[in-house]
């Protein structure tokens, strides 16, 4: 492939492939690199060491030494890019149209995927809904449980301190231990 299909292919600058084919010239071809050919070319290799540049590149790794030293030791990112799709790649008529079949298909089953997940998220959703609910009928319920304990416990309270005001001012004796009355 030419540097200008693989700028399309990658959605990159030419001038920033050839940078890069430049700065790391030991992992491309000697045809990638302009050696000996009029003209460079790229081949399968040279294309997913480019996509595993951009891809750090747009990973946020923006030194150069670090992106070397994923590269030597073997990092790759072979996935070809969304934009790839539309770039002209020189088929036959035959090619192409089966090239579109399959990727209807492969939209197909990408589009049942995501009906699927939209489904299981309304499940949760509605899971989620009810269980909210649930945990504010049991909120409401403890707070009125405490609210009745509380004024179970002042009432108390004010019941013991009367008795005990009675108590200190002699209107009432204590009982004694084991006394009826």
């Amino acid at each position: 492939m030419k540097t200008g299909k693989a700028g399309l292919f990658l959605d990159v600058n030419l001038r920033t492939l050839k940078n890069w084919i430049e700065r790391f010239p030991e992992f491309f071809s000697a045809a990638a690199r302009g050696e000996n050919v009029m003209q460079r070319s790229l081949n399968e290799t040279d294309l997913i060491v480019l996509n595993t540049i951009k891809t750090l590149r747009s990973q946020g790794i923006q030194e150069w030494d670090v992106i070397g030293e994923r590269l030597k030791a073997g990092y790759r990112v072979s996935d070809i890019p969304d934009t790839a799709i539309f770039v002209d790649m020189g088929a036959t008529p035959v090619q192409a149209v089966q090239r579109a079949i399959v990727t209807r298909q492969e939209l197909d089953i990408a589009l049942e995927k995501i009906n699927e997940q939209a489904d299981l998220i309304d499940e949760l959703e509605a899971q989620l809904k009810q269980t909210q609910a649930e945990a504010t009928t049991v909120e409401r319920e403890l707070q009125s449980n405490l609210h009745e304990q509380q004024l179970k416990y002042e009432i108390e309270i004010a019941r013991l301190k009367m008795q005990l005001e009675m108590w200190e001012s002699g209107q009432v004796k204590p009982r004694k231990p084991g006394s009826s009355k």
